[in-house]
């Protein structure tokens, strides 16, 4: 693992995921107002689940499957950010992004995006495309999207269940490269 935090923002910087942010993960990802952002599967119920969460993403880097980070602020873990649902037969993989709203509207999510896609670009070189889901609803994450170079493609009528119920999503791509 890599221990050393990468500053992308001089509100934050990007490191390794860490199992001892279980506390602070678990808190993040049931804040009252980052959950409605969020898909059932990602929301922890307890303390054990948020720690089966943070392996999860952690091991996406060694299996091949993708690579996560945390989002720290002086040290703190205050969001994250990473590339996973990685599809060899599409050459595409998706991103998501994470952040706790005390921290939103000072363009650290966008650095943090920008960061994946370079990191994409120069790790993942069979992808072409990342892709970029967005509730239809939530403009500041479309926001992120676009700042971060990906273009709106089509809005997916229906396309998952999110809290019980089915929901359209905006899919916003970036081409790393042309398919070859």
């Amino acid at each position: 693992m890599h221990e050393e935090h990468e500053i992308i923002h001089p509100l934050a910087a990007l490191g390794d995921l860490r199992v001892e942010d279980v506390q602070i993960f678990y808190e993040l990802f049931t804040h009252p107002k980052l959950v409605p952002y969020l898909p059932e599967q990602a929301i922890p119920n307890d303390l054990a689940d948020a720690q089966k969460e943070i392996n999860n993403l952690i091991s996406k880097e060694w299996k091949g499957t993708g690579r996560y980070w945390g989002i720290y602020h002086q040290n703190m873990l205050i969001g994250t950010v990473g590339l996973h649902t990685l599809l060899s037969t599409d050459k595409t993989i998706e991103i998501s992004y994470e952040l706790h709203p005390d921290y939103w509207g000072h363009g650290i999510a966008t650095h943090a995006a920008i960061y994946c896609t370079e990191y994409a670009r120069l790790h993942f070189l069979n992808v072409n495309t990342i892709k970029a889901y967005t509730l239809t609803e939530n403009k500041a994450s479309h926001r992120v999207a676009e700042k971060s170079g990906f273009k709106r493609i089509k809005l997916c009528k229906n396309d998952c269940f999110y809290h019980g119920k089915l929901i359209d999503r905006i899919l916003f791509e970036l081409r790393l490269r042309e398919d070859e």
